[in-house]
């Protein structure tokens, strides 16, 4: 379950940082600020939390649901997002009162990751003080967000390819919410399941095969326009 929630927790991070690159810098720089000052908010209450407590949350069906009903809508959100932004490239009105709340979302299930990766680091590292591990998250959180961002636009510079990579990378951590958030309990399948590697590594790969045919799809559009 662990591995699984490590995937499922990248997923939402390259989620958020595609988001952020529809944001102008000083957007970027001020939530990657704030998101900071949360790291170093929670410090507390991630120091009180013993490992096994976080497990015990991991395992209880009902606090697990509760998470994949979370992810389903914010996925809801980002895919919103994604079709109204490409409307509006392909020239049709959006209404703003739409629009805006959509734009400026910036996927709030970070919050909790970055709480749950904090608490992680602390277990991590027993010898570290709280308040450098957190001081140091919070720094790298500043520093890395918008640099990572601002990256995927250099890298990706095609706004309509990022919103294709934008609604895969959605569906996937849908997918791997719901498969994970039950703790393998769902209500058509009484016997437990083990923990599928293959499943992950197929889901992995389904992203990388659908992303190259997007990146290719889209230069072989661009050629054949010239």
């Amino acid at each position: 379950m662990e591995y699984i929630i490590s995937v499922l927790i990248l997923f939402i991070l390259l989620n958020v940082l595609l988001k952020l690159s529809f944001w102008r810098w000083w957007q970027v720089a001020l939530f990657s600020a704030l998101l900071g000052l949360f790291v170093l908010l929670v410090t507390t209450y991630a120091a009180e939390q013993s490992k096994a407590e976080i497990t015990a949350w991991l395992s209880t069906p009902a606090i697990m649901q509760n998470v994949a009903v979370l992810i389903t809508l914010e996925t809801v959100i980002f895919v919103s997002f994604a079709f109204m932004r490409l409307r509006q490239a392909l020239g049709t009105k959006v209404k703003k009162y739409l629009m805006i709340p959509l734009n400026i979302y910036p996927g709030l299930l970070l919050l909790p990751v970055l709480y749950f990766v904090l608490a992680q680091l602390f277990y991590a590292l027993p010898g570290v003080s709280f308040n450098t591990i957190s001081y140091g998250l919070a720094i790298a959180v500043f520093i890395f967000f918008p640099l990572l961002s601002w990256g995927f636009t250099k890298l990706l510079p095609e706004e309509d390819l990022r919103l294709e990579i934008l609604f895969i990378v959605n569906l996937i951590v849908c997918m791997i919410g719901l498969i994970t958030t039950v703790n393998g309990e769902t209500a058509y399948a009484p016997v437990e399941q083990a923990f599928n590697i293959k499943a992950i590594l197929f889901a992995v790969a389904l992203f990388l095969v659908l992303f190259i045919i997007g990146f290719l799809w889209n230069k072989y559009k661009k050629i054949k326009i010239k």
